[in-house]
C-alpha cells in the first residue's frame, strides 16, 4: 500500500515492543520498503532510516503504568524480553510445539502458563 503524506511528514512504523507496552495504543505495523514504482516518484526525494531496538535478555516487558492505570487497550501480563522476542519469531517462522498462542496473544486473564 502506498502512504500519501504532506511535505514534511515523518512516518514511523511502530514494532512489537512497542504494541506491547502501550496496550495497543500504538499497533505494531508489517513494514517493507519498496522501490518507487515510477519515472516520478523516482525522482522524489525519500529518506529511509531503520532502527531497530532491541532489549537484554533479562529486562521485562510490561504495560506502561499509567495505561495499566486507566484501564486502556489489552493487559498483557508481563514478559521478559527473551521469551517474548522468541515468540514473536515463531510468529513469523512457526512454533516447534505449535500447540499455543505465542505470549505476545495472550491477555493475562487467558494466561495458563507462566514465563
Amino acid at each position: 500500500t502506498h502512504t500519501h503524506t504532506h511535505t514534511g511528514t515523518i512516518i514511523l512504523n511502530t514494532g512489537d515492543y512497542m504494541q506491547r507496552i502501550s496496550a495497543d495504543r500504538f499497533p505494531s505495523t508489517t513494514h517493507r520498503v519498496s522501490k518507487p514504482r515510477t519515472a516520478a516518484e523516482r525522482l522524489q526525494p525519500r529518506v529511509t532510516v531503520p532502527l531497530n531496538i532491541y532489549l537484554w535478555e533479562d529486562e521485562v516487558l510490561e504495560v506502561l503504568p499509567h495505561l495499566r492505570a486507566r484501564g486502556e487497550g489489552q493487559d498483557y501480563e508481563p514478559i521478559n524480553a527473551q521469551a517474548f522476542h522468541t515468540a514473536i519469531t515463531e510468529k513469523y517462522y512457526g512454533s516447534p510445539s505449535g500447540k499455543r498462542d505465542p505470549p505476545h496473544k495472550q491477555r493475562r486473564a487467558d494466561r495458563k502458563h507462566k514465563l
